[in-house]
């Protein structure tokens, strides 16, 4: 059957819509959830890096010179603040 309502009717047999073959629309509730996972993933990433930058690092006065993963205490700070960023981006888009 090609999915023809019309010819469905006439045969008596149900039209098929797009449950019925497999696929479906992407919903936003489809979106929403991606969206929610992948905001988990960023602020587990945005805590590590908090862990990493508080308790791996001396003071902050005090870690120069200090790298861990080849990358500055600053280095590690400025990646928590995109992390931030990213995380609230992507708030806005889940709202």
């Amino acid at each position: 059957m090609n999915g023809s309502p019309a010819k469905a009717i006439a045969t008596g047999q149900e039209p098929r819509n797009a449950t019925q073959s497999g696929s479906r629309a992407w919903t936003r509730t489809d979106t929403n959830f991606w969206l929610a996972a992948l905001m988990v993933l960023v602020f587990a990433g945005h805590m590590g890096i908090g862990v990493i930058a508080r308790y791996e690092f001396p003071r902050a006065a005090n870690s120069g010179g200090w790298k861990l993963c080849g990358y500055t205490h600053d280095d590690w700070l400025q990646l928590q603040f995109v992390t931030l960023a990213f995380l609230s981006l992507l708030i806005l888009l889940h709202t």
